[in-house]
Parts: structure tokens; C-alpha cells; sequence
């Protein structure tokens, strides 16, 4: 029961977010008569590809939610998501320069990760 009950939420909320999305486009698309002024067609697939990613995050935290208990696992599935965009940011885009940023964010990110252990194990 439960996973067909997370299934049939998730597979509506999803197809909605996409369906609205598409939507927006095209009618967008028909409003510039199709020259969309500053979007790059190849942004296009990595925009669905981070939408996939977001829906599975989403998924997760739900889930952890139900089974650890929203004091625990809310928190847990936010810090996550800070650790996992703030790495992107340094490792993949290299938005953090300078030493004293870096050493700020090594340290943000130690003590968001001692907060989430402390927490699950709360």
C-alpha cells in the first residue's frame, strides 16, 4: 500500500510540474513565433536532466520524512541538499575562490554534516 500510495502522488505531481512546464514553452514558443530570445537550445535537455534529479531528491526526502519522522528527517534532506549544491558550486562551477571563502565554506560544510549526524542520530 505504501509504495503504490508514493507512487500515484509522485507520478501526479511530476507529470503535472512537466505538462505545465511544456505548456509554458510552447506557448512561448508561439509567442516569439518560434526565435525564443536568449534560450540556448542545448539547456533544454540539461534543464530536464536537473529536473530529474530534483524529482528523485524530492522523492527521497519525502520518503525519509515519512519513515524517519518530519523533526528528522526534514532537516536531514535540506542539509543534504546545501552539502550537495554547495559542492556542485566549488568542484563543478568553481564559484568559490579566494582563501577565505573556501576555508568559510569547508567550514560551513563541517558543521552542516555534524548537525546531520547529530540529527539522525537523534
Amino acid at each position: 500500500f505504501f509504495f503504490f500510495f508514493f507512487f500515484f502522488f509522485f507520478f501526479s505531481q511530476f507529470a503535472g510540474i512537466f505538462l505545465g512546464s511544456l505548456i509554458i514553452y510552447v506557448v512561448y514558443c508561439i509567442y516569439t513565433k518560434h526565435r525564443p530570445d536568449g534560450i540556448e537550445p542545448r539547456a533544454i535537455g540539461a534543464s530536464i536532466i536537473s529536473g530529474i534529479m530534483w524529482s528523485i531528491a524530492t522523492m527521497g526526502a519525502m520518503v525519509a520524512s515519512q519513515e524517519l519522522g518530519l523533526s528528522i528527517g526534514q532537516p536531514i534532506s535540506a542539509n543534504g541538499a546545501f552539502l550537495v549544491n554547495g559542492l556542485m558550486s566549488f568542484f563543478l562551477y568553481g564559484e568559490i575562490k579566494g582563501r577565505r571563502n573556501v576555508i568559510l565554506f569547508i567550514s560551513a560544510g563541517i558543521l552542516n554534516a555534524i548537525s546531520t549526524v547529530f540529527l539522525a542520530l537523534a
